[in-house]
């Protein structure tokens, strides 16, 4: 997370996996697996406004990987590095 403290700026990743956009289509890339359960854009915008709003320094959007992800972080957090 990155703070500006002039403009009390605050920047966070959005960890939402496979994304619903053109660029699947574009690609040519329908036929792989990652993306039949891909999250809307709009959705994945939403989640992030919220996620913002709570606080979440790493907003985590989807099920599966994202326990995973939440078990990693927490470990990141323990131990301070990778």
């Amino acid at each position: 997370m990155f703070v500006c403290i002039i403009y009390s700026v605050t920047t966070a990743p959005s960890c939402s996996g496979a994304v619903a956009t053109g660029f699947v289509k574009a690609g040519g890339l329908e036929g792989i697996d990652v993306w039949k359960n891909a999250k809307s854009a709009v959705s994945v915008a939403q989640y992030g406004y919220r996620a913002m709003e709570r606080g979440e320094l790493v907003p985590i959007n989807g099920p599966g990987v994202n326990f995973a992800n939440k078990i990693h972080l927490f470990v990141l957090s323990v131990h301070g590095k990778a």
